[in-house]
């Protein structure tokens, strides 16, 4: 086994890029997906977004690697404007972004652009090390999710939040589907990995789903 295999969730869902999988009794879809290419029509279904990105151009490059890519980035800036970008396109009612401690500031100011009011928690991820969530809407959430673990966090947005669809556009190996899927509610998402994304397809499996090749 090679180092950045993610377990043997690709050999039981071989996702390929382009090919949509998920869940059909429901609606949820993920795609393999670069986000500088145009988003797949799907993902504007969201209004809810919970995005756990790259956090500078070092680790975006490291993604680049763990997913067998040579295109590395000598900037963040193309990442952080596309990324925007993107939100700005699906122009969901609500967004959360975890963020670590060097671009939180500047980010908060992107999210200020796009919603009236944008909050801040300082959370952790892996329960220990330091980091950021910034949340833009209409009007801000009663909920405080200071000093908890970013898994956490992500669980219980899925519940407490009103949407009809979360998406996150960094999906990873899927807690944000996994959280909307333990609320009853439906996802979409994209990820760069199509190894990382295999695991999300076996872990809503085990509990449960039927997930098929759309």
């Amino acid at each position: 086994m090679t180092k950045w295999k993610y377990g043997d969730g690709w050999e039981q869902f071989p996702i390929e890029p382009g090919e949509v999988w998920g869940i059909p009794t429901n609606g949820s879809k993920v795609v393999v997906h670069n986000i500088f290419d145009p988003l797949p029509a799907f993902m504007f279904q969201a209004d809810l977004l919970f995005v756990d990105p790259p956090w500078n151009v070092g680790n975006l490059n490291s993604f680049y690697t763990k997913a067998g890519r040579e295109d590395y980035q000598d900037s963040f800036t193309p990442f952080t404007d596309v990324l925007f970008r993107r939100i700005r396109e699906i122009a969901p009612t609500t967004c959360y972004i975890e963020i670590g401690n060097q671009y939180v500031e500047e980010w908060r100011g992107r999210l200020s652009k796009l919603f009236p009011v944008v909050q801040h928690w300082t959370v952790v991820y892996y329960r220990k090390h330091p980091t950021n969530i910034i949340r833009g809407s209409a009007a801000a959430t009663t909920h405080d999710f200071t000093g908890m673990d970013e898994a956490k966090v992500i669980a219980q947005v899925g519940k407490v939040e009103p949407y009809t669809i979360m998406g996150d556009l960094c999906m990873g190996q899927g807690l944000v589907g996994l959280s909307a899927y333990d609320a009853g509610k439906p996802f979409v998402g994209t990820e760069l990995n199509k190894r990382r994304l295999a695991n999300l397809l076996k872990k809503l499996t085990k509990r449960g789903a039927q997930v098929s090749r759309y």
